[in-house]
C-alpha cells in the first residue's frame, strides 16, 4: 500500500512540474531551423522594388516611376497659377493641361514632343451631307476642372459644355497616360470624336508595319494598316508614341503639315467613330501616349492570318542589378484568356538581341536563342498569374556580359518555332499570345497581360533574387607586413560603388575596432589609414553600397605590424691590439622572430657612418694599438628588403684592443684592457756604462740602414682593406681613395695601419 502511494505521488509531483513548465515557457523553441525573415522594401528605384529579408536581395521589374529631388514616386501634380494650368509628370509621360488644350514633355519637362492637343466632337448633317464640329475643347465650352489623386495615380478631368453635349476628357497618369474621352448627346444623331495633335516638332512616323512616313507626305492610315504611330527624327529616336491597340472605336489617322503660332509642323488627326447615339447614351475613347522609352517591352507574332505558332518577347532592363551571386530568377505574367484545350506548357528561351523594341522589332523572330527551358502547365487558367520555373541560366546569358537588357522568348513547345517562317504580323501594345487556336490546330493558346496593359499591376514581372558579392581587396596583400604608425593605403574593385565602410581591429570578430570609418559616401575603391604602433597581428575589412544604396557583405584580410631587431656580436671577444676582429649581426622580425636574410644595413662605428649598404651579415676591422671602438646600426638605415620594414631596436656593441702585439682572445666586446706587466727594477750595483766611441759608428750605421729600408717600405704597395663582398665601380673606387689616409706605424712589426675609413 505504501509503494502505491509513492509511486501516486511521484507521478502526481511530475505532472505538476509540466504543468508550471507549460506555464512558464508557453511556447518551446523551433529547433528546426529558424524561419527566414519577411521580405521589406528597402529601395524603390525608377523602374524597379529592391527588397531585403536580412540575408539576400529581391530585386523585382516595376513600372517607370519619375524622379522628385529626393525619391522616385508614381506622379508629381502640381497647380501652376502663373500659366493657369496642371503640370503632371508620371513615368512615361509629361504634360501641362490647360482649359482649351494639353502640351506633351519627356518626364522632366525639358523637351516639348506636341504644343497642342485637343478634342473636337462631330456631328453628321444629313442636310449639308457632311460633318460638322459641334463641341471642341476650347476655353469658350470650358465648363469645370477636378483631379483624384490615387497611391499610384491621378487623374485629372476637363469638363466641356454646349447645347450639343457633354464632353468630359479625363487624364489618367499611371506610367503612360491614358485618355477617358467621353461623350453625351443632347440630341440624337451620328457623332464621330477626332484627337488632334498640332506642332508635333518630330518629322517621321514608324507604323506598326515598320513602315517610316515623313511629315510632308499627308497620308491617311486606316486602323488595319497601323494602330501605333511613333513619332520621332534623327537625334530623338523616341519621340512620342501613341498607341490605339485597346481602342477598337479608332477608325483612322490623318497626317501631314500644319501652321501652329506662326510656324509650320507636323499633325496629326485621329479619327473615332461614326456612332449613332441616342440623349442620355455616351461613347468612350482610351488611347495611350508615352514619350519615354519603356524599361518593359513585349511584342507578340504570328505566322499567318489564324494566329499559327503564337510566340511573345518580353524584354527587362536590369542595368540596375548590380554585381551579385545571383541565386534564383522567376517571369510572372497575368493570364487574360486561357483556351480550355490549352495544355498551359511553354518553352523559355534567351533571345540574343539587345537592339529590338516594340516600335523596331526587325528580325526579332529570327534571331538565335540559347538555354532553353520548357515548363509544363506554366499557365492552368485565366484571371491569375502564372509562375515560371527558375530561370537563372537564361537569366544569367546576359547578366554575365553586363548588357543592358534581357529579352526571355515564349513560345509553345508542341509547335515549331516562328523562326522557321516569316512573321505574318507583329502584335504591338495587345496581349500576348502564346500558342495557337484551338479551331486551327487542336493545341490552344493563351494570352498574357503586356506592360500597356491598363493595369501596370497586372504587366510582366522579372524577379532575380541575389545576394551581393563582395568588394575584392587589392592591397595590402594578405599578412603584408609595415612598420608601426605607418600610413598604409588599402584599396578594392567594386563595380558601381556609391558607399564603403572601413574596419580595423586585433580581434577577427571586429567586437572594438579600433578604425571604424563608418559609412563613407565615395565612389572610390581606397582608403588611407595609420596603422597601431604596437606590433602585432590585425583584422581589417570592407563592405560597400551600391549605386542603389544595396550593401555588400564584409570582406576580410589581416595585416600584421611589425619592425626588426639587429642582435651584435664580435670574434674574437677579447682581442689583443693587432688582432683583426669580425663584426657580425643577426636582423629578426619581432612578430614573430624570422631572420631577415634579404636586407641592407649601415654600421655607424663611434657614432659616425662606417660602413653603407651593406648586404652581408658580417664585416672585419682591426686595431694594432691598444684602443675601443663601438659599432652600431646607423641613424635607423637598416631595410627588410622583403616587407619594407625599417624601424628597428638594437643595442650597440664596445670592442676594445688590449695590450701589445699580436694574438690574443678571450673576453667580451666591452671588457676592460688586460693588465700591463711591470718591468723588473734594475739592481743600484748595475750602472751602465757610457757608449764607446767605436760603438757610435755602429750606431751610424744602423741609422743609416733604417733610413735605406725605410725608403724601401715607403716603396711598396699599400695593403688593400676587404670590408664587404660587394663590387664597387671604378669610379666608387676613385671616391674611397680620396677619403682613406695612411700612417706610418711606430713599429716594424705592422707596417702600414689605417687612421680613417671611408664614410
Amino acid at each position: 500500500m505504501n509503494g502505491s502511494l509513492l509511486k501516486i505521488r511521484k507521478l502526481a509531483s511530475t505532472f505538476l512540474i509540466v504543468c508550471l513548465a507549460l506555464l512558464l515557457f508557453p511556447a518551446l523553441p523551433n529547433f528546426a531551423g529558424a524561419q527566414p525573415a519577411e521580405w521589406v522594401l528597402v529601395e524603390r528605384g525608377a523602374n524597379f522594388e529592391r527588397w531585403f529579408n536580412g540575408t539576400h536581395y529581391r530585386w523585382v521589374s516595376a513600372p517607370q516611376w519619375v524622379w522628385n529631388g529626393s525619391a522616385y514616386v508614381p506622379y508629381i501634380l502640381n497647380y501652376n497659377a502663373a500659366e493657369d494650368c496642371y503640370v503632371v509628370q508620371a513615368g512615361l509621360i509629361g504634360a501641362k493641361i490647360y482649359s482649351n488644350h494639353v502640351e506633351f514633355y519627356d518626364p522632366s519637362l525639358t523637351r516639348v514632343a506636341v504644343w497642342d492637343e485637343h478634342w473636337v466632337v462631330w456631328k453628321y448633317s444629313a442636310l449639308l451631307k457632311k460633318w460638322v464640329p459641334v463641341l471642341s475643347q476650347t476655353k469658350l465650352s470650358f465648363d469645370s476642372s477636378s483631379y483624384v489623386e490615387a497611391e499610384d495615380y491621378v487623374n485629372v478631368t476637363m469638363r466641356y459644355s454646349n447645347s450639343f453635349g457633354f464632353l468630359n476628357i479625363t487624364y489618367h497618369f499611371r506610367e503612360r497616360l491614358k485618355h477617358d474621352v467621353r461623350f453625351s448627346p443632347a440630341n440624337n444623331g451620328t457623332y464621330m470624336v477626332t484627337q488632334v495633335w498640332l506642332g508635333i516638332v518630330y518629322n517621321k512616323i514608324k507604323l506598326e508595319n515598320q513602315t517610316v512616313l515623313y511629315s510632308g507626305e499627308n497620308v491617311t492610315i486606316s486602323s488595319a494598316d497601323s494602330a501605333t504611330f511613333l513619332f520621332f527624327n534623327d537625334t530623338q529616336p523616341f519621340g512620342i508614341y501613341e498607341s490605339q491597340a485597346m481602342e477598337k472605336k479608332f477608325v483612322k489617322v490623318i497626317i501631314g503639315n500644319a501652321t501652329f503660332n506662326g510656324k509650320e509642323y507636323c499633325a496629326a488627326s485621329y479619327v473615332f467613330g461614326n456612332w449613332t447615339l441616342a440623349n442620355g447614351e455616351s461613347l468612350t475613347i482610351d488611347p495611350a501616349t508615352i514619350t519615354l522609352q519603356p524599361p518593359v517591352e513585349d511584342i507578340s507574332a504570328t505566322a499567318n492570318s489564324y494566329g499559327a505558332r503564337g510566340t511573345s518577347w518580353i524584354k527587362f532592363d536590369i542595368s540596375s542589378i548590380p554585381s551579385a551571386n545571383i541565386l534564383e530568377v522567376y517571369l510572372k505574367c497575368w493570364v487574360v484568356e486561357w483556351e480550355s484545350d490549352c495544355d498551359g506548357d511553354v518553352k523559355f528561351a534567351n533571345t540574343h538581341n539587345q537592339t529590338w523594341t516594340e516600335t523596331s522589332p526587325g528580325n526579332l523572330h529570327t534571331a538565335s536563342i540559347s538555354n532553353v527551358i520548357t515548363q509544363s502547365n506554366f499557365a492552368t487558367g485565366y484571371d491569375q498569374w502564372a509562375n515560371s520555373t527558375n530561370i537563372k541560366s537564361i537569366f544569367e546569358v546576359d547578366y554575365n556580359a553586363s548588357h543592358q537588357y534581357l529579352t526571355i522568348r515564349l513560345s509553345d513547345p508542341d509547335l515549331d518555332d516562328i523562326s522557321s517562317g516569316s512573321v505574318y504580323e507583329w502584335y504591338n501594345g495587345e496581349d500576348l499570345i502564346i500558342g495557337q487556336p484551338s479551331a486551327y490546330s487542336g493545341y490552344g493558346y493563351f494570352r498574357v497581360a503586356s506592360s500597356e496593359y491598363s493595369d501596370p499591376a497586372k504587366a510582366p514581372k522579372l524577379e532575380v533574387i541575389y545576394e551581393l558579392i563582395a568588394p575584392t581587396l587589392n592591397s595590402p596583400p594578405e599578412n603584408a607586413r609595415f612598420n608601426p604608425s605607418a600610413s598604409v593605403e588599402f584599396t578594392w574593385n567594386f563595380s558601381g560603388q556609391s558607399s564603403y565602410q572601413f574596419q580595423l581591429d586585433d580581434n577577427s570578430d571586429f567586437s572594438s575596432p579600433i578604425i571604424d570609418t563608418g559609412k563613407v559616401s565615395s565612389s572610390t575603391p581606397k582608403t588611407v589609414q595609420t596603422l597601431p604602433s604596437t606590433v602585432g597581428l590585425y583584422y581589417w575589412r570592407v563592405k560597400v553600397w551600391d549605386s542603389q544604396d544595396a550593401e555588400s557583405p564584409w570582406s576580410n584580410r589581416t595585416i600584421i605590424v611589425d619592425k626588426l631587431n639587429v642582435t651584435f656580436a664580435v670574434s674574437p671577444e677579447n682581442p689583443q691590439a693587432g688582432d683583426k676582429i669580425t663584426l657580425s649581426w643577426t636582423i629578426k622580425r619581432e612578430y614573430d622572430g624570422s631572420t631577415v636574410t634579404n636586407f641592407t644595413i649601415d654600421i655607424a662605428r663611434d657614432g659616425a657612418l662606417w660602413m653603407e649598404d651593406l648586404t652581408v651579415n658580417n664585416i672585419t676591422d682591426y686595431e694594432e694599438e691598444e684602443t675601443s671602438h663601438t659599432y652600431d646600426v646607423y641613424a635607423g638605415t637598416v631595410v627588410d628588403l622583403d616587407y619594407g620594414l625599417n624601424t628597428w631596436d638594437s643595442t650597440p656593441i664596445t670592442v676594445t684592443w688590449s695590450g701589445t702585439g699580436g694574438g690574443g682572445g678571450g673576453g667580451g666586446g666591452s671588457l676592460p684592457p688586460a693588465p700591463e706587466e711591470t718591468p723588473a727594477p734594475t739592481p743600484p750595483s748595475e750602472v751602465t756604462p757610457p757608449m764607446a766611441p767605436s760603438n757610435l759608428v755602429v750606431v751610424g750605421v744602423l741609422i743609416i740602414v733604417g733610413i735605406v729600408g725605410f725608403a724601401v717600405a715607403s716603396s711598396e704597395a699599400k695593403p688593400k682593406i676587404s670590408v664587404s663582398r660587394r663590387k664597387w665601380s671604378s669610379s666608387r673606387r676613385r671616391a674611397l681613395k680620396k677619403r682613406v689616409k695612411w700612417k706610418k706605424p711606430k713599429t716594424k712589426a705592422v707596417r702600414w695601419r689605417r687612421e680613417k675609413t671611408w664614410e
